[in-house]
């Protein structure tokens, strides 16, 4: 994953061709805020940037195609030349050759990079030497905070996980197939496919 830089894009064509390349989709939205002039409002920008978050995180070529429209609907030639130099292969779920396991973003490189920005200077081994203590406290201070976790799912899901089930607890739900059911409220009906991960309500 990278943010496309002329430099690494060069890079990975030439050691890891055959590699799946992704762009961060922090640095896209980013990329798209540019290309309007500022007479077109925040707003806009920030409209455009969510459009274009949807495309790539649209799950089948169906969605990311409807988003698309969207996009191209509401950014008209401001974003004609961006999308000529943007494979959907590299950054759209529906369309990226491997598995993203949920990662759209470089946050963990950037975050790292912050981490040793005041320490560059140093003597390679110094740096090295540096990076492995804070690494291994890190490592140390998740470790002693993991063991202290007692529920099933860490806290901040296991919560999540708590107001829907509250949520649900007024949903009745009938089995149609072995991976389908229809999940009926007081003023809806939707169907759930298991397998396929979809719901009828489109959420």
């Amino acid at each position: 994953m990278s943010d496309r830089h002329d430099g690494i894009l060069k890079s990975i064509r030439e050691f890891f061709p055959e590699c799946p390349h992704s762009f961060c989709i922090v640095h896209l939205k980013q990329n798209v805020s540019t290309l309007f002039p500022k007479a077109a409002g925040e707003g806009l920008k920030k409209k455009m940037m969510n459009l274009l978050a949807n495309c790539a995180y649209a799950c089948t070529p169906s969605d990311f195609d409807d988003c698309m429209a969207e996009f191209k609907d509401n950014g008209q030639g401001h974003v004609k030349n961006f999308l000529c130099d943007l494979p959907k292969e590299n950054y759209a779920i529906a369309h990226f050759p491997s598995k993203r396991w949920g990662s759209m973003s470089n946050a963990l490189s950037e975050s790292f990079n912050a981490m040793v920005s005041n320490i560059r200077c140093m003597p390679l081994m110094d740096l090295l030497e540096d990076i492995r203590v804070r690494l291994m406290g890190s490592m140390a201070e998740k470790r002693i905070f993991g063991q202290n976790i007692h529920t099933i799912l860490c806290p901040k899901k296991e919560n999540e996980m708590k107001l829907m089930l509250k949520e649900g607890m007024h949903w009745r739900i009938s089995r149609s197939d072995a991976d389908v059911f229809e999940v009926r409220t007081e003023w809806n009906r939707f169907v759930v496919c298991l397998d396929d991960r979809t719901c009828s309500c489109v959420q």
